[in-house]
């Protein structure tokens, strides 16, 4: 009977098996105390079941390092929520006289670069788009100011 595979699982004393594993019990003590309950398992099969499929450090270590990578997204995540709340925070304090002496083009540019900033980190746009905000109801687009620019130079 010993040396087969499936052994351990297939055992009435599978439970008691495991638990001695875990208890750090050598495969030899396991081997002699099935012999004794009368289900005989050889030492190398107990020694294959433990390395193979009741790797108690290798599951350890499987659950540590998720757990560690999980800290690691976490913290991460927490890092850009902290930038976000930067963000409103500032553009919530900036002083409105500030901004009424910036003409409109400059208040625009400074408001998207804070969105543009902002919607990156959520994902709401990518590294090739930018937010359009409005300016006294025109469209202001940072990747087609210049015309914006020309425009307004134009109407003098």
């Amino acid at each position: 009977m010993a040396g087969r595979p499936g052994a351990v699982e297939n055992s009435p004393f599978r439970k008691e098996i495991e638990e001695m594993l875990r208890e750090g019990k050598p495969d030899t003590f396991i081997e002699a105390w099935l012999k004794e309950k009368g289900s005989p398992i050889s030492r190398k099969t107990i020694g294959n079941y433990k390395n193979e499929k009741f790797n108690i450090t290798l599951e350890a270590q499987k659950q540590y390092n998720d757990q560690q990578s999980k800290q690691r997204l976490k913290d991460a995540g927490k890092e850009q929520v902290d930038d976000i709340e930067k963000i409103d925070q500032f553009i919530g304090e900036v002083n409105p006289k500030i901004m009424k002496s910036m003409d409109p083009k400059d208040q625009a540019q400074a408001v998207n670069r804070f969105l543009n900033t902002k919607y990156k980190i959520l994902g709401v746009i990518d590294d090739k788009q930018s937010v359009e905000v409005n300016v006294n109801n025109n469209q202001f687009n940072p990747n087609t100011q210049k015309e914006i620019i020309d425009e307004e130079e134009g109407s003098d």
